[in-house]
């Protein structure tokens, strides 16, 4: 249990930072790059099903709602 809230406060962490340098989907890149870095050097997690579509969720409606229509 403490090292998932670790990883979701480090996660967390990483994406602030990102995004306060300006970097593209940064909210979303060091959660990524977090839950890499984790799985290769500390330990694979593992969280429950529904925990892991609501997350799926929030990242998708996340998503949605950055991206803009365009026209020509």
């Amino acid at each position: 249990m403490i090292q998932k809230v670790s990883y979701l406060l480090i996660a967390i962490l990483m994406g602030f930072m990102f995004n306060q340098l300006h970097i593209p989907a940064g909210w979303l890149l060091g959660a990524l790059i977090t839950g890499i870095i984790w799985g290769v050097f500390v330990k694979q997690l593992s969280f429950q099903r529904m925990s892991f579509k609501i997350a799926l969720a929030f990242i998708g409606a996340n998503i949605s709602m950055s991206s803009r229509i365009e026209f020509m």
